[in-house]
Protein backbone atom coordinates (compact mmCIF):
# COMPACT_ATOMS: atom_id res chain seq x y z
CA UNK A 1 0.00 0.00 0.00
CA UNK A 2 2.81 2.45 0.88
CA UNK A 3 4.15 2.04 -2.67
CA UNK A 4 1.38 2.71 -4.68
CA UNK A 5 0.73 5.63 -2.54
CA UNK A 6 4.51 6.70 -3.32
CA UNK A 7 3.90 5.84 -6.81
CA UNK A 8 0.88 8.34 -6.87
CA UNK A 9 1.87 10.81 -5.14
CA UNK A 10 4.69 11.19 -7.54
CA UNK A 11 2.69 11.15 -10.38
CA UNK A 12 0.50 14.02 -8.54
CA UNK A 13 4.00 15.66 -7.91
CA UNK A 14 4.61 15.70 -12.40
CA UNK A 15 1.45 16.71 -12.88
CA UNK A 16 1.30 19.76 -10.70
CA UNK A 17 5.06 20.37 -12.04
CA UNK A 18 3.43 20.76 -15.69
CA UNK A 19 0.56 21.87 -15.07
CA UNK A 20 3.32 25.34 -12.78
CA UNK A 21 5.43 25.09 -16.24
CA UNK A 22 2.60 25.92 -18.36
CA UNK A 23 1.48 29.04 -15.86
CA UNK A 24 5.19 29.98 -16.03
CA UNK A 25 5.52 29.59 -19.59
CA UNK A 26 2.37 31.95 -19.78
CA UNK A 27 3.75 34.43 -17.19
CA UNK A 28 6.93 35.08 -19.38
CA UNK A 29 5.28 35.56 -22.51
CA UNK A 30 3.20 38.41 -21.00
CA UNK A 31 5.91 39.88 -19.07
CA UNK A 32 7.87 40.43 -21.89
CA UNK A 33 4.97 41.47 -24.12
CA UNK A 34 5.07 44.72 -21.00
CA UNK A 35 8.29 46.11 -23.02
CA UNK A 36 7.53 48.94 -24.79
CA UNK A 37 7.14 47.89 -28.71
CA UNK A 38 8.49 50.94 -30.75
CA UNK A 39 12.27 50.09 -29.89
CA UNK A 40 11.44 46.29 -30.45
CA UNK A 41 9.61 47.38 -33.44
CA UNK A 42 12.27 49.44 -34.94
CA UNK A 43 15.41 46.44 -34.47
CA UNK A 44 12.69 43.89 -35.76
CA UNK A 45 12.30 46.22 -38.92
CA UNK A 46 16.16 46.61 -39.39
CA UNK A 47 16.46 42.78 -38.92
CA UNK A 48 13.52 42.21 -42.44
CA UNK A 49 15.87 44.73 -44.46
CA UNK A 50 18.77 42.23 -43.36
CA UNK A 51 16.98 39.33 -44.24
CA UNK A 52 15.23 40.52 -47.56
CA UNK A 53 18.62 40.98 -48.87
CA UNK A 54 19.78 36.73 -48.40
CA UNK A 55 18.01 34.24 -50.19
CA UNK A 56 15.20 32.16 -48.71
CA UNK A 57 16.90 29.55 -47.25
CA UNK A 58 20.12 30.17 -48.24
CA UNK A 59 23.12 27.44 -48.34
CA UNK A 60 27.01 27.80 -46.95
CA UNK A 61 27.81 25.24 -47.87
CA UNK A 62 27.27 23.06 -51.39
CA UNK A 63 29.02 20.31 -50.12
CA UNK A 64 26.58 19.43 -46.84
CA UNK A 65 23.40 21.10 -48.42
CA UNK A 66 21.35 19.93 -46.29
CA UNK A 67 22.28 20.91 -43.05
CA UNK A 68 23.95 24.12 -43.82
CA UNK A 69 20.27 25.62 -45.01
CA UNK A 70 19.82 28.07 -42.92
CA UNK A 71 15.70 28.82 -42.56
CA UNK A 72 15.50 32.46 -42.73
CA UNK A 73 11.57 32.13 -43.80
CA UNK A 74 10.93 31.03 -39.93
CA UNK A 75 13.32 33.39 -38.37
CA UNK A 76 11.63 36.38 -39.88
CA UNK A 77 8.45 34.41 -38.77
CA UNK A 78 9.87 34.02 -34.80
CA UNK A 79 10.96 37.98 -35.03
CA UNK A 80 7.74 39.00 -36.05
CA UNK A 81 6.04 37.31 -33.43
CA UNK A 82 8.46 38.76 -31.22
CA UNK A 83 7.58 42.03 -32.45
CA UNK A 84 3.60 42.43 -33.19
CA UNK A 85 1.19 43.35 -31.29
CA UNK A 86 -2.57 42.91 -33.44
CA UNK A 87 -5.08 45.20 -33.45
CA UNK A 88 -7.44 44.69 -31.06
CA UNK A 89 -5.97 41.54 -28.97
CA UNK A 90 -4.51 42.71 -25.04
CA UNK A 91 -1.13 41.76 -24.89
CA UNK A 92 -1.52 38.58 -23.28
CA UNK A 93 -3.66 37.47 -25.57
CA UNK A 94 -0.88 39.08 -28.50
CA UNK A 95 1.58 36.25 -26.55
CA UNK A 96 -0.42 33.32 -26.55
CA UNK A 97 -1.16 33.63 -29.98
CA UNK A 98 1.99 33.14 -31.78
CA UNK A 99 0.53 36.45 -34.46
CA UNK A 100 3.00 37.38 -37.18
CA UNK A 101 2.82 39.63 -40.18
CA UNK A 102 2.63 38.01 -43.66
CA UNK A 103 6.55 36.67 -44.01
CA UNK A 104 6.15 36.72 -48.09
CA UNK A 105 5.39 40.73 -47.44
CA UNK A 106 8.79 40.62 -44.78
CA UNK A 107 11.35 39.13 -46.79
CA UNK A 108 9.85 38.96 -50.66
CA UNK A 109 8.80 42.47 -51.73
CA UNK A 110 8.22 41.70 -55.10
CA UNK A 111 5.74 38.75 -54.02
CA UNK A 112 3.59 41.59 -52.20
CA UNK A 113 0.06 40.16 -51.51
CA UNK A 114 -3.17 42.03 -53.16
CA UNK A 115 -5.02 44.63 -51.52
CA UNK A 116 -7.68 42.44 -50.04
CA UNK A 117 -5.50 39.41 -48.60
CA UNK A 118 -4.70 38.75 -44.80
CA UNK A 119 -1.62 40.32 -43.74
CA UNK A 120 -1.69 39.60 -39.90
CA UNK A 121 -1.63 35.65 -38.94
CA UNK A 122 -2.01 33.57 -35.63
CA UNK A 123 -0.31 30.83 -35.19
CA UNK A 124 -1.82 29.08 -32.23
CA UNK A 125 -0.70 25.80 -31.77
CA UNK A 126 3.15 26.71 -30.76
CA UNK A 127 4.03 27.86 -27.84
CA UNK A 128 6.29 30.45 -29.05
CA UNK A 129 8.64 30.57 -25.98
CA UNK A 130 11.61 31.67 -27.38
CA UNK A 131 9.83 34.75 -27.84
CA UNK A 132 10.80 35.29 -24.23
CA UNK A 133 14.41 35.40 -25.18
CA UNK A 134 14.11 37.10 -28.90
CA UNK A 135 12.04 40.14 -27.77
CA UNK A 136 14.33 41.53 -25.06
CA UNK A 137 17.26 41.45 -27.76
CA UNK A 138 15.16 43.15 -30.16
CA UNK A 139 15.25 45.93 -27.50
CA UNK A 140 19.05 46.41 -28.18
CA UNK A 141 19.95 44.34 -31.20
CA UNK A 142 19.16 43.42 -34.87
CA UNK A 143 19.38 40.35 -36.40
CA UNK A 144 22.68 40.51 -36.98
CA UNK A 145 23.54 41.10 -33.48
CA UNK A 146 21.66 38.35 -32.59
CA UNK A 147 23.71 36.52 -34.51
CA UNK A 148 26.90 37.74 -33.38
CA UNK A 149 25.47 36.92 -29.63
CA UNK A 150 24.20 33.61 -30.41
CA UNK A 151 27.56 32.48 -31.84
CA UNK A 152 29.28 33.34 -28.81
CA UNK A 153 26.75 31.53 -26.57
CA UNK A 154 27.40 28.36 -28.45
CA UNK A 155 30.77 28.01 -27.91
CA UNK A 156 29.57 28.60 -24.33
CA UNK A 157 26.73 26.30 -23.71
CA UNK A 158 29.35 23.61 -25.63
CA UNK A 159 32.20 24.12 -23.82
CA UNK A 160 30.22 23.77 -20.43
CA UNK A 161 28.41 20.50 -21.97
CA UNK A 162 31.47 19.00 -22.57
CA UNK A 163 32.84 19.73 -19.13
CA UNK A 164 30.26 18.38 -17.66
CA UNK A 165 30.39 15.44 -19.34
CA UNK A 166 34.11 15.12 -18.87
CA UNK A 167 33.75 15.42 -14.93
CA UNK A 168 30.83 12.94 -14.93
CA UNK A 169 31.66 10.26 -17.23
CA UNK A 170 35.27 10.99 -18.76
CA UNK A 171 37.27 12.28 -22.17
CA UNK A 172 35.96 9.86 -24.23
CA UNK A 173 32.12 10.53 -24.04
CA UNK A 174 33.28 14.42 -23.60
CA UNK A 175 34.93 14.01 -27.28
CA UNK A 176 31.94 11.97 -28.70
CA UNK A 177 29.89 14.78 -27.16
CA UNK A 178 31.83 17.47 -29.29
CA UNK A 179 32.11 15.00 -32.55
CA UNK A 180 28.18 14.75 -32.37
CA UNK A 181 27.54 18.45 -31.97
CA UNK A 182 30.34 18.81 -34.99
CA UNK A 183 28.19 16.38 -37.13
CA UNK A 184 25.28 18.97 -36.86
CA UNK A 185 27.05 21.61 -38.84
CA UNK A 186 27.71 24.23 -36.04
CA UNK A 187 27.06 27.44 -38.68
CA UNK A 188 24.02 26.49 -39.44
CA UNK A 189 23.41 26.98 -36.11
CA UNK A 190 24.89 29.70 -35.21
CA UNK A 191 23.56 31.75 -38.09
CA UNK A 192 19.72 30.67 -37.57
CA UNK A 193 16.91 30.99 -34.54
CA UNK A 194 14.93 28.20 -35.92
CA UNK A 195 18.00 25.95 -36.31
CA UNK A 196 19.25 26.86 -32.11
CA UNK A 197 16.31 26.48 -29.62
CA UNK A 198 17.16 22.45 -29.92
CA UNK A 199 20.69 22.97 -29.61
CA UNK A 200 20.30 24.55 -26.28
CA UNK A 201 18.02 22.77 -24.63
CA UNK A 202 20.38 19.84 -25.72
CA UNK A 203 23.67 21.58 -24.03
CA UNK A 204 21.77 22.99 -21.39
CA UNK A 205 19.75 19.35 -20.53
CA UNK A 206 22.97 17.54 -20.48
CA UNK A 207 25.10 19.87 -18.28
CA UNK A 208 22.15 19.76 -15.91
CA UNK A 209 22.24 15.91 -16.22
CA UNK A 210 25.78 15.75 -15.51
CA UNK A 211 25.57 18.01 -12.31
CA UNK A 212 22.95 16.48 -10.54
CA UNK A 213 22.38 13.08 -8.71
CA UNK A 214 20.90 10.32 -10.12
CA UNK A 215 17.74 10.86 -8.19
CA UNK A 216 17.08 14.30 -10.09
CA UNK A 217 17.35 12.09 -13.24
CA UNK A 218 13.13 12.05 -13.51
CA UNK A 219 13.23 16.12 -13.87
CA UNK A 220 15.81 16.56 -16.25
CA UNK A 221 13.64 14.66 -18.56
CA UNK A 222 10.88 15.80 -17.48
CA UNK A 223 11.62 19.24 -17.85
CA UNK A 224 13.82 19.02 -20.75
CA UNK A 225 10.45 17.60 -22.40
CA UNK A 226 8.99 20.49 -21.88
CA UNK A 227 10.90 22.65 -22.70
CA UNK A 228 11.56 21.25 -25.84
CA UNK A 229 7.24 21.62 -26.53
CA UNK A 230 7.41 25.68 -24.97
CA UNK A 231 10.90 26.57 -27.53
CA UNK A 232 11.31 24.42 -30.14
CA UNK A 233 9.06 24.86 -33.65
CA UNK A 234 9.35 21.35 -34.37
CA UNK A 235 12.82 20.78 -35.48
CA UNK A 236 14.70 18.17 -34.41
CA UNK A 237 13.25 17.21 -31.03
CA UNK A 238 13.97 14.00 -30.14
CA UNK A 239 17.82 14.11 -30.26
CA UNK A 240 17.09 15.10 -26.33
CA UNK A 241 16.06 12.45 -24.99
CA UNK A 242 17.86 10.02 -27.15
CA UNK A 243 21.57 11.68 -26.50
CA UNK A 244 20.39 11.63 -22.29
CA UNK A 245 19.41 7.93 -22.65
CA UNK A 246 22.97 6.81 -23.85
CA UNK A 247 24.66 8.51 -21.21
CA UNK A 248 21.79 6.49 -18.94
CA UNK A 249 23.45 3.40 -20.48
CA UNK A 250 27.05 4.60 -20.50
CA UNK A 251 27.15 5.80 -16.45
CA UNK A 252 24.51 2.71 -15.41
CA UNK A 253 26.57 -0.70 -15.20
CA UNK A 254 23.15 -2.63 -13.85
CA UNK A 255 21.69 -5.69 -15.51
CA UNK A 256 20.13 -4.76 -18.83
CA UNK A 257 16.20 -5.14 -18.19
CA UNK A 258 17.33 -3.15 -15.03
CA UNK A 259 18.37 -0.55 -17.32
CA UNK A 260 15.84 -0.79 -20.19
CA UNK A 261 12.86 0.05 -17.65
CA UNK A 262 14.80 2.91 -16.42
CA UNK A 263 15.02 4.10 -20.22
CA UNK A 264 11.40 3.70 -20.61
CA UNK A 265 11.16 5.21 -17.55
CA UNK A 266 12.75 8.23 -18.37
CA UNK A 267 11.37 8.34 -22.20
CA UNK A 268 7.54 8.35 -20.53
CA UNK A 269 8.78 11.03 -18.80
CA UNK A 270 10.24 13.55 -21.51
CA UNK A 271 7.12 12.29 -23.59
CA UNK A 272 4.82 13.34 -20.94
CA UNK A 273 6.72 16.78 -20.46
CA UNK A 274 6.78 16.98 -24.30
CA UNK A 275 3.10 15.94 -24.56
CA UNK A 276 1.69 17.51 -21.59
CA UNK A 277 3.02 20.69 -22.61
CA UNK A 278 1.38 20.82 -26.01
CA UNK A 279 -2.08 19.70 -24.57
CA UNK A 280 -2.10 22.38 -21.67
CA UNK A 281 -1.73 25.11 -24.82
CA UNK A 282 -3.90 23.69 -27.12
CA UNK A 283 -6.31 23.38 -23.94
CA UNK A 284 -5.88 27.08 -23.61
CA UNK A 285 -6.39 28.15 -26.97
CA UNK A 286 -9.33 26.13 -27.40
CA UNK A 287 -11.41 27.71 -24.65
CA UNK A 288 -10.51 30.94 -26.75
CA UNK A 289 -11.03 30.20 -30.64
CA UNK A 290 -12.92 27.37 -29.80
CA UNK A 291 -13.89 24.57 -32.77
CA UNK A 292 -11.50 26.95 -35.42
CA UNK A 293 -8.72 26.29 -33.82
CA UNK A 294 -9.43 22.58 -33.32
CA UNK A 295 -10.15 22.08 -37.12
CA UNK A 296 -6.43 23.29 -38.25
CA UNK A 297 -5.38 21.36 -35.01
CA UNK A 298 -6.45 18.34 -36.92
CA UNK A 299 -5.66 19.59 -40.24
CA UNK A 300 -2.25 20.17 -39.08
CA UNK A 301 -1.71 16.83 -37.33
CA UNK A 302 -2.99 14.96 -40.08
CA UNK A 303 -1.04 17.07 -42.69
CA UNK A 304 2.60 16.62 -40.63
CA UNK A 305 1.64 12.94 -40.58
CA UNK A 306 1.62 12.46 -44.07
CA UNK A 307 -1.70 11.10 -44.48
CA UNK A 308 -2.19 13.26 -47.18
CA UNK A 309 -0.87 13.55 -51.00
CA UNK A 310 2.25 11.49 -49.17
CA UNK A 311 0.50 8.80 -47.50
CA UNK A 312 1.92 6.35 -50.33
CA UNK A 313 5.63 8.08 -50.10
CA UNK A 314 8.49 5.35 -49.12
CA UNK A 315 10.18 7.13 -46.18
CA UNK A 316 12.76 4.64 -45.45
CA UNK A 317 14.86 5.67 -48.32
CA UNK A 318 14.38 9.71 -48.24
CA UNK A 319 15.23 8.42 -44.38
CA UNK A 320 18.74 7.03 -45.79
CA UNK A 321 19.43 9.80 -48.52
CA UNK A 322 19.41 12.58 -45.78
CA UNK A 323 21.88 10.71 -43.47
CA UNK A 324 23.89 10.24 -46.08
CA UNK A 325 23.82 13.85 -46.60
CA UNK A 326 25.27 14.13 -42.88
CA UNK A 327 28.42 12.20 -43.95
CA UNK A 328 31.01 14.95 -44.66
CA UNK A 329 35.12 14.69 -45.10
CA UNK A 330 35.97 16.64 -41.65
CA UNK A 331 33.31 14.51 -40.01
CA UNK A 332 35.01 11.01 -41.38
CA UNK A 333 38.43 12.31 -40.64
CA UNK A 334 37.19 12.86 -37.01
CA UNK A 335 35.36 10.11 -36.37
CA UNK A 336 38.63 7.95 -38.30
CA UNK A 337 40.39 9.84 -35.41
CA UNK A 338 38.08 8.74 -32.56
CA UNK A 339 37.75 5.17 -33.49
CA UNK A 340 41.87 5.33 -33.84
CA UNK A 341 42.21 6.17 -30.67
CA UNK A 342 39.66 3.45 -29.18
CA UNK A 343 41.09 0.81 -31.33
CA UNK A 344 44.66 1.36 -29.63
CA UNK A 345 43.57 1.34 -26.25
CA UNK A 346 42.02 -1.88 -27.32
CA UNK A 347 45.08 -3.32 -28.42
CA UNK A 348 46.18 -2.13 -25.31
CA UNK A 349 44.41 -3.43 -23.03
CA UNK A 350 42.40 -6.01 -24.51
CA UNK A 351 38.68 -5.82 -25.62
CA UNK A 352 36.16 -4.78 -22.78
CA UNK A 353 33.47 -7.76 -23.09
CA UNK A 354 32.05 -6.59 -19.95
CA UNK A 355 30.15 -3.87 -21.87
CA UNK A 356 28.96 -5.97 -24.61
CA UNK A 357 25.55 -6.38 -23.20
CA UNK A 358 25.05 -2.61 -23.16
CA UNK A 359 25.59 -2.85 -27.09
CA UNK A 360 21.70 -3.66 -27.91
CA UNK A 361 20.57 -0.85 -25.47
CA UNK A 362 22.73 1.95 -27.42
CA UNK A 363 21.26 0.62 -30.63
CA UNK A 364 17.50 1.78 -29.24
CA UNK A 365 17.98 5.10 -29.94
CA UNK A 366 18.61 5.11 -33.44
CA UNK A 367 15.42 3.41 -33.66
CA UNK A 368 13.49 6.00 -31.85
CA UNK A 369 15.05 8.37 -34.74
CA UNK A 370 13.63 6.23 -37.43
CA UNK A 371 9.74 5.89 -35.52
CA UNK A 372 9.68 9.42 -35.42
CA UNK A 373 10.44 10.36 -38.56
CA UNK A 374 7.96 7.58 -39.77
CA UNK A 375 5.46 8.98 -37.38
CA UNK A 376 5.84 12.99 -38.84
CA UNK A 377 6.26 11.73 -43.07
CA UNK A 378 5.47 14.80 -44.38
CA UNK A 379 7.49 16.77 -41.89
CA UNK A 380 10.45 14.75 -43.01
CA UNK A 381 9.86 15.26 -46.33
CA UNK A 382 9.57 19.15 -46.76
CA UNK A 383 11.76 20.15 -44.06
CA UNK A 384 14.47 18.24 -44.52
CA UNK A 385 17.06 20.90 -43.18
CA UNK A 386 15.93 20.41 -40.05
CA UNK A 387 15.38 17.03 -39.29
CA UNK A 388 19.10 15.93 -40.89
CA UNK A 389 20.33 17.11 -37.07
CA UNK A 390 18.41 14.49 -35.21
CA UNK A 391 21.28 11.78 -37.13
CA UNK A 392 23.21 13.50 -34.29
CA UNK A 393 21.65 10.62 -32.35
CA UNK A 394 23.09 8.01 -34.95
CA UNK A 395 27.07 9.54 -34.69
CA UNK A 396 27.12 9.70 -30.85
CA UNK A 397 25.84 6.02 -30.41
CA UNK A 398 28.40 4.88 -32.94
CA UNK A 399 30.94 6.71 -30.83
CA UNK A 400 29.65 4.92 -27.78
CA UNK A 401 29.93 1.73 -28.68
CA UNK A 402 33.97 2.07 -29.52
CA UNK A 403 34.09 3.42 -26.04
CA UNK A 404 32.41 0.84 -24.43
CA UNK A 405 34.31 -1.61 -26.62
CA UNK A 406 37.99 0.11 -25.46
CA UNK A 407 36.65 -0.37 -21.70
CA UNK A 408 36.80 3.90 -21.28
CA UNK A 409 36.98 4.12 -17.22
CA UNK A 410 33.71 5.44 -16.37
CA UNK A 411 33.89 7.75 -12.53
CA UNK A 412 32.20 6.01 -9.75
CA UNK A 413 29.33 8.16 -9.85
CA UNK A 414 27.19 5.54 -7.70
CA UNK A 415 24.92 9.04 -6.59
CA UNK A 416 27.10 12.20 -6.86
CA UNK A 417 26.92 15.27 -8.44
CA UNK A 418 29.61 16.80 -10.26
CA UNK A 419 29.51 19.93 -8.81
CA UNK A 420 28.54 19.50 -4.65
Amino acid sequence: MGNVSLFFGKVLKYILLLFASAILGVVLLYLVYLIPSERVKRNADRSFEELSREFSHPTLDENNKYLSTLDNFTDSMMISNSSTEREGYSKLLSAISGTHDNVYNLLFVDRRTIEHEKHTYDYTRYWHGYQIIIRPLLCFFDYSGIRAINTVVFIAALLVAMIAVYKKIGLSHSAAFLFTVISLYPPGIMCSLQNSCMYYILTVSVAIFCMVKRKYYNYVFLFSGIATAYFDFLTYPVLVPCILLALVVSEDDHSVWSILLKMLKYFFLWGSGYAGMWLLKWIVVYMIWGDQFLDSLVSAINTRSGSGVLSNVQVLPVIFKYFSSTITLPLVVLSLCYILFQVAAMIKKGMNKEKLYKIPLILIMPLVVITWMLLTKEHVWVHHFLVCRNFGVFYFCFYLLFAFLAGNKIKDISDQSVFP
